[in-house]
């Protein structure tokens, strides 16, 4: 045992520390895991616009949260798809394949958008389209991690306005990825995913928010000067919608 001792100082070592371990208050694992991804919204307007924000919200997730302050992007194009590839999937595009919304496929020939999926089929909705999925996308995802990882018992799901942000944050394993249709208003979903939707996202598309939100005028919630941090209103930053002559509030 003397020479054993000896001769494994690294064995004893790492016996020590898993003996501490076990004796040790394990802290409990989150029950709910939520990312949320902002489109163009740069780091700095959490500060830029903190006065604005209430208690609860963004002030809190920096008050008691873990912000990165030096990060940076190693890849062209910065647009969508491979930056929702590149967060939930911890790598680059090099490697999960996501090079852009859509490239060149010189194997078919022919354009192709990240999400397209040609073994799939779109379901809730009657408009023609290709199905949806991640299959482009070759790497695992922090959702598919954790399917492994507790064997399958994660419930992994993917809300968003795009097919994209839902279906590549998503994965491959996910229990269902879920996007607006902006022909019906309705959120729909891929065969990749489920046949058909679930209750709950026809409940909801029945109550026909979308139609609501249409039928009302899109104008500042606060006064202007409280937009003091942000450009003019009128920028040429702006396209003009159809059926207006400037890029102004209010929208009706």
């Amino acid at each position: 045992m003397k020479n054993f001792l000896t001769t494994h100082p690294v064995l004893l070592a790492a016996g020590l520390l898993l003996g501490g371990a076990a004796t040790a208050q394990i802290r409990p694992v989150p029950k709910l895991l939520v990312g949320i991804m902002v489109d163009q919204m740069r780091p700095d307007y959490l500060t830029r616009f903190s006065s604005e924000f209430g208690p609860d919200g963004f002030n809190r997730l920096l008050r008691e949260g873990f912000q990165c302050r030096n990060t940076h992007y190693n890849y062209i194009p910065t647009v969508t798809g491979p930056g929702h590839s590149s967060v939930y999937t911890g790598t680059t595009p090099r490697y999960h394949g996501i090079v852009g919304n859509s490239w060149y496929d010189r194997r078919l020939r022919h354009d192709v958008y990240c999400t397209d999926d040609t073994t799939a089929q779109l379901v809730g909705t009657t408009t023609k389209g290709m199905g949806v999925s991640a299959r482009n996308q070759l790497s695992t995802t922090l959702g598919d991690e954790l399917k492994m990882t507790y064997g399958g018992r994660s419930k992994v799901l993917a809300l968003s306005l795009k097919d994209r942000a839902s279906a590549l944050p998503a994965g491959h394993m996910a229990d269902g990825a879920f996007w607006l249709d902006v022909n019906t208003g309705d959120f729909i979903s891929s065969t990749f995913y489920m046949p058909k939707l679930p209750a709950w996202v026809t409940e909801f598309n029945a109550q026909k928010k979308a139609d609501a939100y249409r039928q009302q005028t899109w104008a500042p919630l606060k006064p202007a000067a409280a937009y003091r941090n942000s450009l003019p209103d009128s920028n040429r930053y702006e396209r003009i919608f159809k059926g207006k002559t400037a890029a102004t509030f209010p929208y009706d």
